[in-house]
């Protein structure tokens, strides 16, 4: 008996010296990691003041600027930014998703302005244009809208996607 309590204690002794006393936490095998569990990422202030009155360009540029530092700041900087005359393109590496700090930054800082400005700027993006450079090559005189484009394809029978596809390089 006294062998065995002898044994015990050595083999807790063991776990204790391999494991630490750290506490315990959840790993992957406990439950999926999904969407629905990670913590709620709600707008910053600042992004929440500059949604007041609409969003200036200057607004949209400071609020990519905030998005950018916040993913140099989680180690996952931005690639391929480009700024044109009206939207700002940019990629990130696979990592930044799987971490969570692309949903993290762009949720904070960013995703509120960025949609808002894009609404407010649909007419003049790359779609929209796309669009009209297919109408114009089928002979339709395109409108300027895109609300008016997009009907104007679907009025001529034109599939989008095929649409956009061939006016691809």
């Amino acid at each position: 008996m006294l062998r065995g309590i002898a044994t015990l204690a050595a083999a807790t002794a063991a776990v204790l010296l391999l494991t630490g006393c750290a506490a315990l936490t959840a790993s992957a095998g406990d439950a999926p990691v999904t969407r629905e569990n990670l913590p709620e990422i709600v707008a910053s202030d600042q992004q929440l003041i500059e949604l007041e009155n609409g969003v200036t360009q200057e607004e949209y540029r400071a609020a990519f600027d905030r998005f950018d530092a916040c993913m140099t700041g989680a180690k996952q900087p931005l690639v391929g930014v480009e700024e044109g005359e009206y939207l700002i393109t940019y990629s990130m590496l696979a990592s930044a998703y799987d971490s969570g700090d692309y949903d993290r930054c762009y949720f904070t800082e960013f995703q509120r302005i960025d949609e808002k400005w894009q609404y407010l700027n649909k007419d003049n993006s790359t779609a929209n244009r796309v669009y009209q450079a297919c109408l114009t090559a089928m002979g339709i005189p395109p409108k300027e809208s895109s609300e008016d484009v997009w009907a104007q394809l679907l009025e001529a029978g034109i599939d989008p996607e095929k649409c956009a596809q061939s006016q691809l390089p």
